[in-house]
């Protein structure tokens, strides 16, 4: 490994001394790592007397006409190896001459590649999945529901209708989940103030951009802030969609704006909950 260190920095550079200088350097953390002295001088003089020009050249390794013995690596691969080689005379008796077989083994499956899995499993449903009913041509069920494999669907509201405060509960009027886009969203603080906010991403996106601003104490806005000074984590959201537009209408970033600005005003955010102040522009357009 020295050898390759030294090699590699005297084909980078393009003067001895500079060679010589990030060779010092090199030399003091091979011997930080309690390399022998004796290996770290013969590998730098090794590579101060070869010509870059050798270096720098494109050395080809020639083609061998042999045969490759490619498998997964186990308990036995040793032993199969050393068996193959001693009775390689026999194997080959009825076939060309063949020289001896190189053996490259892949790596076997360890205890922790069966236990560790890289993503969850999705989780099973309460309601059907929506192309399953319109599959068997029923009506999507109405209302919001977690899509089953993300990190925002713990913190989502399962439900058909939401208490916003009006005189009656607000019925959802599509079926969402953690992938809808071009929505409406709302969440609670554990004090229940709402917090009303529109995204044309998937709205797992957007959750998962505010958990960010919490996590980070960022105190731009007003709901941060509150955040902040009442000691909730990123964790204390209670989130749910109320409202959804077609993403294929024209302007549909502006009517999402407008939307959301109604919403603001009609909940009354602004002043008794963590949103900013109204953009009156937008509210009778």
């Amino acid at each position: 490994m020295p050898i390759g260190q030294f090699l590699r920095d005297r084909r980078n550079c393009s003067e001895v001394e500079r060679y010589k200088h990030h060779a010092k350097l090199l030399g003091d953390k091979l011997s930080a790592r309690n390399y022998p002295q004796r290996f770290i001088r013969n590998a730098r003089k090794r590579a101060l007397y070869t010509p870059r020009e050798v270096l720098l050249s494109s050395q080809k390794k020639p083609e061998r006409d042999e045969i490759v013995c490619v498998t997964t690596y186990g308990p036995y691969s040793n032993d199969m190896k050393k068996i193959i080689h001693r009775k390689w005379n026999i194997l080959t008796s009825n076939t060309l001459n063949f020289e001896r077989p190189l053996f490259s083994f892949k790596k076997g499956k360890s205890i922790k590649d069966i236990l560790v899995h890289s993503g969850t499993k999705p989780r099973m449903a309460i309601h059907p999945p929506r192309d399953i009913r319109s599959m068997l041509n029923l009506a999507p069920i109405k209302g919001h529901f977690p899509c089953g494999h993300c990190s925002v669907c713990c913190l989502t509201e399962r439900t058909k209708e939401v208490n916003l405060g009006l005189f009656s509960p607000w019925v959802l009027q599509s079926h969402t989940n953690c992938d809808s886009t071009h929505v409406i969203y709302m969440f609670r603080c554990p004090c229940q103030l709402m917090y009303i906010g529109m995204t044309t991403r998937k709205a797992k996106v957007r959750l998962n951009e505010h958990r960010s601003t919490f996590r980070c104490k960022k105190t731009n806005t007003k709901l941060t802030r509150h955040y902040l000074e009442m000691g909730h984590t990123e964790n204390d959201i209670r989130w749910v969609i109320i409202d959804k537009l077609n993403g294929n209408a024209p302007n549909v970033s502006e009517k999402l704006f407008r939307f959301e600005q109604r919403w603001v005003y009609r909940l009354h955010t602004h002043t008794h909950g963590l949103n900013e102040e109204v953009q009156w522009s937008q509210i009778g357009t």
